[in-house]
């Protein structure tokens, strides 16, 4: 659920409403929201007075933690929605994936380059380019750019 308000305490009262109604439906229809980490999470985002934030909310009798960061369809976003950690969770991967094309051609052994060419931007681009027109920018992209160019010699 989406809680917007003009202040701290009108959202946290919001957010308190929609969690009680969002627990009278599932009770209603007899459905249980799994409540663990990394499945149901609060983010505040510009939200500028952290420190008043409590650390949990409940639904019903279970607890639902406040994050900093959380992973929606892929895309990791973060409070600030300066997509770093997306960037460095995209940076890791392209290096995994990279490694594991290494293992099998070199210079001087393995695929041909036309091959090894086609190979790349199949497996590198469907990584790089989900979801980029949400979190590709110019300062998200340095470490990417010398990965690519590294890869590219």
């Amino acid at each position: 659920a989406k809680v917007v308000g003009k202040d701290l305490e009108e959202c946290l009262y919001y957010l308190s409403l929609a969690m009680g109604s969002v627990h009278e439906w599932t009770r209603k229809w007899r459905m249980v929201i799994n409540c663990d980490p990394n499945k149901t999470e609060v983010i505040c985002f510009n939200t500028y007075n952290t420190e008043s934030l409590p650390e949990s909310f409940s639904l019903g009798d279970r607890t639902i933690y406040l994050t900093d960061s959380s992973k929606v369809l892929g895309i990791v976003l973060d409070k600030n929605l300066n997509f770093k950690e997306h960037s460095k969770f995209v940076y890791n991967k392209l290096i995994f994936r990279w490694v594991c094309m290494c293992r099998y051609s070199n210079r001087n052994w393995g695929m041909h380059q036309v091959v090894l060419v086609r190979l790349v931007k199949t497996v590198m681009f469907s990584s790089l380019f989900y979801g980029s027109i949400i979190w590709m920018n110019n300062s998200n992209l340095k470490t990417i750019h010398s990965l690519w160019y590294k890869i590219s010699k």
